[in-house]
C-alpha cells in the first residue's frame, strides 16, 4: 500500500508527477474539477442500484478514511501498459504505469530486466468525498462480490484486474476480467491522466 503521507497536502490539491528523467512536478488544481467528472457515474449507479429490485438493500461506502482500494491491471498484449492504482480514503490517489516489472509488483528484484526504468507515477491530492465516490462505484459494481472472482476463458483482450481493498473494515481481493469492473478501471485511468502531469512515451 501507499503510504498518504508521502503527498505534501493530504486531502488537500497537490498534484505530483515523477518520471526518471524530469524529477518531480507539482501543480494545483481545485478538487471540484475531479469530483465534476465523477458526478454522472454517480447517478448511473445509483440508477441500476434502485432497477435492480435486488432484496439486498445496497452497500453504502462509509466516510472512513481507512478504507482503502488497490488495483491492478494486467495485460498479456504488449501494446497495453501495466498499471497500479492506489484509492486511499484520507484523499490520495497514486498512480503508477509502465512495462516495468515495479508497476505491478512493488516488491520487484528483477533489476537486469530491460525495461526497469519504464515506470510513470503520478500523485494526486483530492478531497475525501472523491475517494468514496469512486469506491461506492466499484462497490456497486461488484467488487466486494466473491462472485466477481474469475476469468472467462474467453478472455480476447487478455486484460484483468487484482483488485484488493479494505472498504467498511471489509477485506477482499479478487482476480477478474469483468466487463463493467475493467470499464471502471479505463475511466479511472482516463480521469487520471486528464488532471495529471503526463509525459509522452514513444
Amino acid at each position: 500500500m501507499a503510504d498518504a503521507t508521502d503527498l505534501k497536502s493530504v486531502g488537500g490539491n497537490t498534484i505530483e508527477g515523477s518520471t526518471p528523467s524530469s524529477g518531480t512536478i507539482s501543480r494545483t488544481i481545485h478538487p471540484a474539477i475531479v469530483k465534476t467528472a465523477l458526478t454522472s457515474l454517480v447517478a448511473i449507479a445509483a440508477s441500476l442500484s434502485l432497477l435492480c429490485g435486488c432484496a439486498t438493500p445496497p452497500v453504502v461506502v462509509s466516510d472512513s478514511q481507512l478504507n482503502w482500494l488497490q488495483i491492478t491491471r494486467r495485460s498479456a498484449d504488449e501494446n497495453i501498459l501495466q498499471s497500479r492504482i492506489n484509492l486511499i480514503g484520507v484523499g490520495y490517489i497514486e498512480f503508477i504505469e509502465g512495462r516495468s516489472p515495479r508497476v505491478t509488483n512493488a516488491f520487484s528484484q528483477d533489476v537486469g530486466n530491460a525495461q526497469w526504468q519504464d515506470v510513470y507515477q503520478e500523485k494526486l491530492g483530492v478531497h475525501p468525498d472523491v475517494i468514496r465516490d469512486w469506491l461506492q462505484l466499484f462497490v456497486d459494481a461488484g467488487v466486494m462480490d466473491s462472485s466477481k472472482n474469475k476469468v472467462s476463458k474467453n478472455n480476447e483482450a487478455k486484460e484483468t484486474v487484482l483488485f484488493q481493498a479494505n472498504i467498511n473494515r471489509e477485506k477482499a481481493i479478487c482476480v477478474t476480467d469483468d466487463e463493467e469492473l475493467l470499464r471502471l478501471v479505463h475511466k479511472l485511468i482516463d480521469v487520471i491522466k486528464l488532471h495529471g502531469n503526463r509525459r509522452e512515451r514513444k
